[in-house]
């Protein structure tokens, strides 16, 4: 680096650290694409920002850069470059306002790419952060996706119980790639132990 030339800005998004030395040049390009395909640029980085992209993504990537006339060198550095600044500014819990702010101290020029990425980022933000929550969750077990119950009464039964309500709930959880469920009949006195275990624990 020159003696006489400023520091590179620290970014909230790299842990106080500078950008990667590509990231301004990768963006810089997103400026001349057409109005047409600025507009569209979220429907191609979204899905850009999974973990690993499929080969889903990659056609479509192809497809736009056909449709608007885009270099897919041009347009493989800018998805580049939107992944990198997208999925560190999530992953780093920032605000739209912060994410807009380390956006435009990455180099000059590049406010209007903050307006840009700002259209979708909340969006992109709830998907990047549910998925790296669930791949944490997922390095040590299953992970559960969702509950339904029915309440039913007991009859009759043929051990001579009297009439007696229970719940019926079914939790269903993913086992890796397999979506699994688990149907448990709980009875009144287990539902208020479920209970006060929900309250301390979001207490």
């Amino acid at each position: 680096m020159d003696p006489a030339s400023p520091p590179a800005s620290t970014l909230r998004c790299f842990g106080n650290r500078p950008a990667p030395a590509a990231l301004h040049d990768d963006l810089r390009p997103l400026l001349e694409l057409s109005g047409p395909a600025q507009k569209e640029l979220w429907t191609i980085l979204g899905p850009c920002l999974a973990e690993s992209m499929s080969g889903r993504t990659e056609a479509a990537i192809d497809q736009f850069a056909k449709r608007f006339v885009v270099s897919p060198d041009v347009l493989a550095r800018i998805l580049r470059g939107c992944r990198t600044i997208v999925r560190a500014a999530a992953l780093a819990d920032l605000d739209a306002a912060t994410f807009a702010d380390d956006v435009k101290h990455i180099g000059p020029g590049l406010d209007d790419v903050a307006d840009l990425l700002l259209r979708g980022f909340d969006a992109a933000k709830r998907q990047i952060r549910t998925e790296a929550i669930r791949g944490a969750m997922f390095d040590h077990g299953n992970v559960l996706d969702g509950v339904a119950f029915r309440v039913e009464h007991v009859l009759l039964s043929d051990h001579g119980v009297l009439p007696f309500p229970i719940a019926v709930l079914t939790l269903r959880y993913a086992d890796g790639q397999r979506q699994e469920r688990l149907t448990l009949q709980v009875t009144r006195e287990k539902l208020g132990e479920l209970r006060a275990v929900c309250d301390k624990l979001l207490g």
